[in-house]
């Protein structure tokens, strides 16, 4: 009786140890979910942008400044009627796995500065897709765009 209850033991230890193993071996599935900037392998590419991972990252935030600059109509926040000072508008937006912008977010001072914000981050040209563990992956990106609002010019009368 002993002998088939220790039988039964090892057999189940046996078992255990197969089913152990073979969860163990299985790969690690890429799930579809977006991977934050700060934790990304290899970051999107901005075309034009060559060189080491950090260059490349350098390169992006650089071009992604230089597109604001270029696109974006700063002189439409003189016109709205803001308190005069420094402002800020915070762009979220994912870079998807085919490289193209989705997903825009904009928190603004004003509803006509989130419609700018929105119209100049889809005209982002296309990328080269983030990846992690080499499958290209959703990315997240913040963009902060800060600018001073100059007083009212008063009339002397």
């Amino acid at each position: 009786m002993k002998n088939i209850i220790r039988r039964v033991f090892i057999l189940s230890l046996l078992f255990l140890t197969f089913s152990i193993s073979s969860q163990n071996s299985k790969e690690v599935e890429i799930v579809d979910e977006t991977v934050p900037f700060k934790f990304l392998e290899e970051v999107p590419v901005f075309p034009g942008c060559i060189g080491s991972k950090a260059e490349k990252k350098a390169c992006l935030n650089k071009s992604m400044q230089l597109h604001i600059v270029k696109y974006f109509n700063i002189e439409l926040a003189e016109n709205l009627d803001l308190d005069p000072g420094k402002k800020r508008i915070y762009i979220q937006f994912k870079i998807d796995k085919k490289g193209l912008i989705e997903d825009v977010n904009v928190t603004a001072p004003h509803a006509k500065l989130k419609e700018e914000s929105i119209r100049v981050i889809k005209l982002l040209p296309a990328m080269i897709p983030g990846k992690q563990k080499g499958v290209p992956v959703r990315v997240a990106y913040t963009l902060p765009i800060t600018f001073k609002v100059k007083g009212k010019k008063r009339k002397n009368r």
